[in-house]
């Protein structure tokens, strides 16, 4: 009986699943089987071939080492006759295939099985593809039977995994989202310079962060389901998440970022790049500060609230465009101004004339001194970072200027000048023997005047009431009313007519009486 079952016939499923297989029943394994040539003791084969292609046979055609080898996924003996019918392997992928040249409704999005085949070369990571040729045709099926490779780098050609994943219809593949795909270690990528590519998912988005100090831009389905929830978090700027394709191409701030009690080289030029800023801001701007007597760099986004310090302090300077707080600022110069203000306090007027030694400003952020005359008229010389915002020091009433001592000489040009004396001696001074002085208040509408009040100065001298009538005359009219004492009548004129024909009045009286 062994004898006799040694050499009994076999039925198998003998073909070969490649382009002969036109109705792929070998492929399918729905193919009939045939009777084996020589002896295969009831054993059938099925296995995949170097190309991809299925095989299917008879033991016997296998040589001893082939039968030792097909123990796997690649290649399964079977015992009875067929059974090597059926799909193999079992995991074997299905895509939807079809190519609008011959298929009318191919285009548009596949809702059943009527486009489903088995892919004809197996590969273990095999795929599905929807494109649109290069002759505009719009064709779906496995990615293994393409025998161009261009569909790989393809925008207009969309893998997916997973049977009959490509039932996407052609015009969501015009609509696909591209988003650009780098690190900073790539060329262009620090830019946003490089071509956006498309995404794995038809419903993503893009995205883009700094992560350990490397800036990453992608499609958002390529984090993980944590990274994605902070990145779509609208509070956490340091991920920026956009719906549109190719939108992640924005700047990424580049700043310097130190600190001068840490960093002794901060104040000065700084040679290298400076670095991803840790949080994005839209219009991103760098800024350089001078606090508490020492130079901070950094980025405006980073900064709680990332608000620009510069608004409200005038020791600080911001700039637009990476690295641009890289160079050192005159604002952080030494700097040497007049420091005083011509008041009571000035006794021999070297403030008002601006005769001072200047000194050095404490504060070194904002390199260069103002000149400044305050509502009251009173004049102010300093150094510009203690007058905070010298953007609006212009003017008439108020300069700014750069250099050592710059503040010093007469501030305003117009300022008026006046004799001025006082006391009963002060009538009988000539002013042929007197020196005219600068009035220490500054008032747009000063005007000099004499009177017999014991003392002769300009209108708004602090020590006069407001409210005294003067004369329109200038320096060297009006206060030639020098011959008054204390004893005459007092004369308050309203012009130089009425003026001298008082004074001629009082002349005469004098003579009389002496």
């Amino acid at each position: 009986g062994h004898a006799v079952r040694e050499f009994q016939v076999t039925k198998c499923v003998q073909c070969r699943a490649d382009d002969l297989d036109v109705d792929r029943s070998c492929l399918s394994g729905s193919k009939g089987g045939t009777s084996c040539v020589g002896p295969s003791d009831g054993r059938c084969y099925s296995r995949i071939l170097d190309g991809g292609f299925l095989e299917r046979g008879c033991r016997g055609n296998l040589t001893l080492d082939e039968v030792q080898r097909c123990n796997g996924t690649m290649c399964g003996i079977c015992i009875g006759d067929g059974c090597n019918s059926g799909i193999f392997p079992e995991d074997r992928l299905w895509c939807n295939k079809c190519n609008s040249g011959n298929t009318s409704d191919c285009k548009i999005e596949v809702t059943d099985a009527s486009k489903s085949v088995i892919c004809k070369i197996y590969t273990e990571d095999n795929m599905c593809y929807s494109a649109i040729s290069s002759n505009q045709t719009f064709e779906r099926g496995c990615l293994s039977d393409v025998s161009n490779s261009s569909c790989i780098e393809d925008d207009n050609c969309i893998q997916c995994v997973g049977n009959n994943c490509n039932s996407i219809s052609e015009q969501s593949i015009l609509n696909y989202p591209k988003c650009l795909r780098c690190t900073s270690d790539d060329d262009g990528c620090t830019e946003g310079n490089i071509t956006a590519s498309k995404c794995d998912q038809p419903d993503d988005s893009c995205f883009m962060r700094v992560k350990d100090s490397v800036l990453e831009r992608n499609c958002l389905s390529t984090l993980s389901p944590t990274d994605r929830t902070k990145c779509t978090t609208a509070e956490d700027k340091s991920c920026v998440v956009c719906p549109s394709r190719g939108c992640n191409n924005q700047r990424w701030p580049i700043c310097h970022v130190c600190e001068e009690t840490t960093n002794s080289t901060c104040p000065l030029e700084q040679s290298r790049s400076g670095s991803f800023c840790k949080n994005h801001k839209e219009q991103a701007e760098c800024f350089e500060q001078f606090v508490q007597g020492n130079v901070q760099r950094g980025c405006v986004s980073d900064l709680i609230p990332a608000v620009d310090p510069c608004v409200s302090n005038g020791k600080c300077k911001s700039c637009n465009g990476n690295d641009c707080n890289n160079e050192r600022s005159e604002r952080f110069k030494n700097v040497a101004c007049l420091q005083c203000t011509a008041d009571g306090t000035d006794s021999d007027g070297s403030c008002l004339l601006g005769e001072q030694v200047s000194q050095s400003c404490e504060d070194r952020s904002n390199g260069g001194c103002f000149t400044w005359i305050n509502d009251a008229g009173i004049l102010l010389r300093g150094c510009q970072s203690d007058f905070g915002n010298t953007t609006e020091c212009n003017g008439t009433s108020c300069g700014s200027c750069d250099g050592d001592g710059c503040n010093s000489g007469i501030f305003s040009q117009n300022r008026l000048e006046c004799y001025q004396c006082k006391g009963q001696d002060c009538g009988k001074e000539s002013t042929q023997n007197m020196t005219s002085a600068i009035c220490r208040i500054f008032k747009s509408d000063n005007k000099c005047y004499s009177g017999i009040s014991e003392q002769g100065v300009c209108m708004y001298d602090p020590k006069i009431n407001n409210k005294i009538r003067t004369c329109t005359m200038n320096s060297f009219q009006l206060n030639a009313a020098a011959s008054m004492t204390s004893s005459t009548v007092q004369i308050l004129a309203q012009d130089w007519k009425t003026a001298f024909s008082a004074l001629e009045a009082s002349a005469i009286l004098f003579l009389k009486l002496s």
